[in-house]
């Protein structure tokens, strides 16, 4: 194979194999994201059962995305951490941006010993 096409090969699989990564669900502050991939490009669809869409393109560990809220359009940008298990962004729409952030199970981390949490929780 030509030194080429196997660089081209190669940066296709770690396109797609980073898309892959990072599809699955998010438990975010606006809500359950369900992100899909294909190639550079992940959809989405975030909201808990509100039907806002996301449409994306990923460069390295960073989403750069569209996003639609019945009428509202908001751009912004995901930074996946190295973990691939976190996310903090942010969100423009007109003149009101906000962060976003996300995390999701990390399978690894049943491995470990459970933390102790007895005791008085407050939360709202």
């Amino acid at each position: 194979m030509h030194p080429r096409h196997f660089a081209l090969a190669l940066a296709l699989l770690s396109s797609a194999a980073a898309t892959q990564q990072f599809s699955g669900t998010w438990f975010t502050t606006r809500g359950v994201l369900e992100l899909r991939g294909d190639g550079a490009e992940l959809t989405g669809t975030y909201g808990d059962g509100q039907g806002h869409r996301l449409t994306g393109t990923l460069r390295g560990s960073t989403l750069t995305f569209d996003a639609t809220e019945g009428e509202t359009k908001r751009k912004g940008t995901f930074e996946f951490d190295a973990s691939g298990h976190r996310f903090s962004g942010e969100w423009k729409a007109g003149r009101r941006s906000d962060t976003w952030r996300g995390w999701r199970h990390d399978p690894a981390a049943e491995q470990g010993e459970p933390a102790q949490v007895a005791g008085f929780w407050r939360t709202s």
